[in-house]
């Protein structure tokens, strides 16, 4: 083999292990890059906490029932008592039943509809229930605060 044959030889060989060289790297970087991704993306767990469970509960409330009256309605009335009142899962998957009424909270904790009034907000309760026809009636009030989370 002459001189220029073997440096021949040799470049084509440096070639070829240069070449190998950088197709293992490539190789090897892809699946760096691969492995990262899956290592870095978080399962998304289908489980996501229910926002209900924050009012879910007893509530120790003072009740207060008190009748409004014109003349012929009846004798006025007023009760008060202090009393354990429970809020659970609605009918629904966004409803609370409380005081036997199905509420849909907004963001702050409220609900409000024609004579009924919910709050709840940091542990505490206040409801209003007005019923009856013009002029004769009652009012219902709740104020309390929540004494364990089990409905």
């Amino acid at each position: 083999m002459t001189t220029k044959e073997g440096l021949q030889r040799l470049n084509c060989n440096l070639l070829f292990s240069q070449v190998f060289l950088h197709v293992v790297q490539l190789q090897y970087h892809k699946f760096f890059f691969i492995g990262l991704l899956f290592n870095s993306c978080e399962k998304y767990e289908n489980n996501p906490t229910d926002f209900r469970e924050g009012y879910i509960g007893q509530y120790q409330v003072h009740e207060t029932i008190s009748s409004y009256t014109f003349p012929g309605c009846g004798e006025p009335y007023s009760l008060e008592k202090d009393t354990v009142i429970s809020a659970s899962y609605g009918d629904t998957d966004t409803t609370l039943n409380i005081l036997g009424r199905d509420v849909f909270l907004d963001l702050t904790g409220r609900y409000n509809d024609y004579h009924y009034g919910l709050i709840i907000w940091s542990g505490s309760i206040s409801s209003y229930f007005l019923n009856g026809v013009l002029g004769c009636g009652q009012s219902e009030n709740y104020k309390g605060y929540r004494i364990s989370n089990n409905p």
